[in-house]
């Protein structure tokens, strides 16, 4: 063993960061994966589809607002 580990609680304390580590590590890429499944189209449940969906709204009212203030100008 090299010369750090000289007693079982060294070597303990060694495996116990290690596994938090590693456990932090696990987490944050399930944790990344899940939000990048958000952000892929996948038939309407995504957050990716609700976003799309309340951008095309947006732009229909954009139009139809557009459309209004052309008509009211033309009136005069």
């Amino acid at each position: 063993m090299p010369d750090w580990l000289d007693t079982p609680g060294e070597f303990l304390a060694v495996i116990t960061i290690t596994s938090i580590v590693l456990a932090a590590l696990i987490w944050l890429i399930r944790a990344v994966s899940a939000i990048q499944h958000e952000t892929k189209p996948n038939s309407g449940m995504s957050m990716r589809d609700s976003i799309n969906r309340i951008e095309s709204s947006v732009d229909r009212l954009n139009d139809k607002l557009d459309g209004h203030i052309t008509w009211h100008l033309d009136k005069e």
